[in-house]
């Protein structure tokens, strides 16, 4: 795989927490090349004030004995900086937490009582010629602290209750506020937990429509739309705003009645509207099971006719076979001469 080697100069800087000291300003300044290996990032929402550690120990990785570092990249919620968009360490956003000139030495866990959102990072420590170090990325910690002050989603604009008729479309509508990341779904609600993508909240059945819609900023305005609907659209539906202090939802009704003309009249054509498709998918399968049929009806008679005229040759040729014999016992009793009727050789007469 290959390697991003970054060099960054470890200046004097503030660390926080548990081992939070400063490095003193006249330490003399050390090149670091670091060893960046892209890979998968551990995600943890951790609760605020709850200290926590983090192990640096990884697959395929011999730490016994090993010099170790930890970084800290400051990122995410609370911190004033943006996202953790990449595992990359950039050096005027890099702070030391043990393991350098002055800090103390790194144990493989860390430990940190008042941890902060952001990128916490794991390197393998070799010291090169002079005073360059070489740092092999080793793991990466993303934590997200959550404010236990932040609130659920709240709505600016709630879905409505609608009446329409057949074959029209239909759009729902929500709007949702949030100081967190916010994820957002549609909801019809159904009467029991038997399908795939049905959820059960607060005693409610509820069947998902779409994909999620994330955001990271925490505003979403969301849209679900139904299109030429039939009497099987008619219900409940909820639109649902998830996020990491709670849940929230809003529920509207649909009711769909039959289409009328301009007299208020029932529409005829609403009344084939619903199982016209069903029509035309009989007719088609039926069609296929006549062709079926047809085709299988012409193999049977081809198979018939073959066995009839192999039946009726052999009872032709029995026929002749037979008669020949006739003839032929016919001619041999023909031959033979009346007894006491004699006459000489050249009188005698034949009757054939």
């Amino acid at each position: 795989m290959l390697k991003l080697i970054l060099t960054i100069l470890i200046l004097p800087m503030h660390i926080y927490g548990k081992d939070s000291f400063q490095l003193d300003n006249d330490h003399f300044v050390e090149e670091l090349e670091l060893m960046v290996t892209p890979g998968n990032i551990t995600k943890k929402l951790i609760p605020g004030n709850q200290p926590i550690k983090l192990n640096c120990i990884n697959k395929g990785w011999n730490l016994v004995g090993a010099n170790i570092t930890w970084f800290y990249k400051a990122c995410g919620s609370g911190t004033n900086r943006g996202l953790c968009e990449s595992a990359a360490i950039r050096s005027s956003e890099d702070v030391p937490l043990c393991g350098v000139t002055n800090l103390q030495p790194c144990s493989p866990r860390l430990s940190l009582d008042r941890p902060m959102s952001g990128l916490y990072k794991c390197y393998k420590m070799e010291k090169k010629a002079g005073y360059v170090i070489t740092a092999t990325l080793v793991n990466t910690f993303q934590l997200e602290i959550m404010d236990r002050s932040m609130k659920a989603p709240e709505f600016d604009e709630v879905p409505e209750d609608q009446t329409t008729f057949i074959g029209n479309t239909v759009v729902f509508k929500c709007k949702v506020r949030s100081t967190l990341p916010l994820h957002v779904n549609w909801y019809k609600q159904v009467e029991k937990l038997n399908a795939y993508g049905t959820i059960q909240y607060e005693k409610k059945f509820y069947q998902s429509l779409n994909v999620t819609e994330v955001s990271i900023k925490g505003d979403i305005q969301s849209e679900l739309k139904l299109k030429r609907v039939t009497f099987k659209d008619s219900g409940t539906y909820a639109c649902g705003a998830i996020n990491e202090a709670g849940i929230r939802y809003k529920e509207a009704t649909l009711i769909v009645h039959e289409a009328k003309d301009e007299d208020g009249r029932i529409s005829k054509k609403s009344h084939y509207d619903e199982w016209k498709w069903a029509l035309i998918a009989s007719a088609i399968v039926l069609i296929v099971l006549l062709v079926k049929c047809l085709f299988c009806w012409k193999l049977l008679k081809s198979a018939f006719s073959i066995d009839s005229t192999s039946n009726s040759g052999y009872i032709q040729s029995r026929r002749n076979q037979t008669a020949q014999s006739r003839a032929v016992n016919r001619k041999k009793l023909e031959f033979q001469p009346e007894t006491g009727n004699e006459t000489s050789d050249y009188e005698q007469v034949f009757t054939l």
